[in-house]
């Protein structure tokens, strides 16, 4: 068999169906696990640095009371 023809099969077995975004999202999740759990020092960094600033949004965001 061809790579033609499995990348065809492929094509088909995703997007036949409508589970793309399904395969997508699951894929997305695992990344995002994998970088939370086990991610090289500088992405940690650059991680938290980026989990600060949401929360800092948030905190803005909000009513005083």
């Amino acid at each position: 068999m061809s790579i033609k023809m499995r990348l065809k099969l492929f094509s088909r077995f995703l997007f036949e169906d409508k589970s793309f975004p399904i395969y997508l999202d699951l894929l997305a999740t695992m990344l995002v696990l994998f970088l939370q759990l086990s991610a090289p020092p500088l992405l940690n960094n650059f991680l938290t640095r980026l989990e600060y600033l949401v929360y800092d949004q948030c905190l803005r965001v909000r009513p005083k009371a």
